[in-house]
């Protein structure tokens, strides 16, 4: 277990004072679907994964309906919601892909699957070698593999694309409709989206490129963006692009200027849409609009884990830091918890800080701090933070609010007796008669 090893600042001292916590929760529960004990969530959104009678698995809503039948094996999930890879059979060249309404979009046929995107899906098939140089090597035994041929598929459609050569592919970039494939010879390809190879670029992780006219597009050849010079691909259909001044902004790809050139740096955006901006050594957030939501006055931005990823800001909301303290601002800049906590335990809109005493106190994004009386806290509880679990002096785990309310009583031995979605949309409780959903409600 993570110890804590926090220091609470004299500003916030005589904020600690012991307290109860609300009986009143701002953050309530409605009992959902029911599950087996086997349920758990996807590693990014409120889905569950679960098995029948058979110990088939499948997929299932919070209320309990179908996604997915359980009609498989071995079900892993991928992405945002929309792929899995599916077994029922052990042995090579058993594994096949459904989408998320359970439809097969890859034949079971296939050694390992790797989704390039949400397009783009490669199915990579097998065979046993005895010989080096070899591709593949058997979790369990001593059993070696080597590519005998790579099939690329449309996800959308469910539809081969193509087939590559082992020779013909050693890595692979997906864009947008294209593919960037480097070749074991270190030739780097692009194929269209009936895989022809329609030419050659020098780098697998760039696009882009700075022409006299502008930033041009490496897959069509282009002139996205006229008069500026190409910086970043920052993801969601937008680039990072620079000016005479060598000041950066942000433009789509339909030439566009989203933000102005007013920054020194652009990051790549996250999955929530807010991207990292820098000005005189101090930074800030952007939106997808380009809207500067968070002003370039702080040392860093820190990033939180949020739905299988981490993120910039959440539920409107950003963690702060100046001078190596931490602090949340919301995101019209009003700043909301002064950064002066140093603290290593940032659980998305929470922090867990102890005072001089030693007594843990949460430190809210909107600024309330509520002293407790708990032993411990959960380090990474999945959610945005809005939802902790908490270990009692009798060792006993129960789910409170970033205000110290009490969600679910103390009465579970382990922490993992209550799973909270990566989302924080739903939470799952380990009972007598297996797992119990619930749906969240934010007051």
């Amino acid at each position: 277990m993570k110890r804590f090893c926090l220091i609470f600042l004299a500003l916030a001292l005589t904020l600690c004072a012991p307290a109860v916590a609300e009986e009143t929760a701002a953050i309530t529960l409605t009992q959902a679907g029911t599950f087996s004990s086997y349920a758990d969530f996807e590693d990014d959104c409120a889905n569950i994964i679960d098995t029948n009678d058979e110990y088939l698995e499948g997929v299932f809503d919070v209320q309990g309906n179908v996604l997915v039948p359980c009609e498989y094996v071995s079900l892993s999930d991928y992405g945002v919601c929309s792929y899995y890879t599916v077994q029922n059979e052990d042995g090579v060249n058993k594994m096949g892909a459904v989408n998320a309404a359970g439809e097969m979009v890859m034949p079971m046929e296939y050694g390992d699957i790797d989704f390039l995107s949400e397009k783009w899906g490669l199915g990579v098939k097998l065979e046993v070698t005895d010989t080096e140089p070899y591709d593949y090597q058997a979790l369990f035994g001593d059993e070696n593999y080597i590519v005998t041929a790579y099939d690329v598929y449309d996800l959308a459609t469910g539809a081969l694309a193509g087939t590559l050569s082992r020779e013909q592919l050693n890595s692979v970039e997906a864009y947008g409709d294209y593919l960037y494939v480097e070749d074991r010879s270190g030739v780097i390809s692009v194929y269209d989206a009936a895989l022809s190879k329609v030419g050659e670029v020098d780098s697998l992780y760039e696009a882009y490129a700075s022409t006299d006219e502008g930033v041009v597009s490496l897959s069509t050849g282009e002139v996205v963006v006229p008069g500026y010079r190409f910086y970043a691909d920052l993801g969601h259909g937008l680039l990072a692009v620079s000016n005479d001044e060598y000041m950066v902004g942000v433009a789509d790809l339909e030439g566009n200027l989203v933000a102005d050139c007013v920054y020194d740096s652009v990051y790549e955006y996250d999955i929530l849409g807010y991207a990292r901006v820098s000005h005189e050594d101090k930074y800030g957030l952007i939106d997808l609009e380009g809207n500067l939501v968070v002003p370039c006055e702080y040392d860093g931005i820190e990033r939180v884990n949020y739905g299988g990823d981490y993120v910039y800001a959440l539920n409107g909301y950003a963690c702060v830091e100046v001078a190596d303290r931490y602090g949340y601002v919301a995101l019209n800049g009003e700043v909301t918890c002064e950064p002066t906590y140093v603290s290593d335990t940032v659980i998305g809109l929470s922090m867990i800080v102890p005072d001089i005493t030693g007594q843990l106190c949460i430190v809210a994004a909107d600024g309330v701090v509520t002293p407790t009386d708990y032993a411990e806290f959960a380090p990474y509880p999945g959610g945005d933070g809005m939802m902790l679990k908490a270990k009692n002096s009798e060792e006993m785990w129960g789910l409170i609010d970033w205000h110290g309310n009490v969600i679910l009583d103390f009465e579970y031995d382990y922490s993992s007796a209550i799973l909270i979605a990566p989302d924080g949309s739903a939470v799952l409780v380990d009972t007598d008669d297996g797992m119990v959903a619930y749906t969240v409600s934010r007051g």
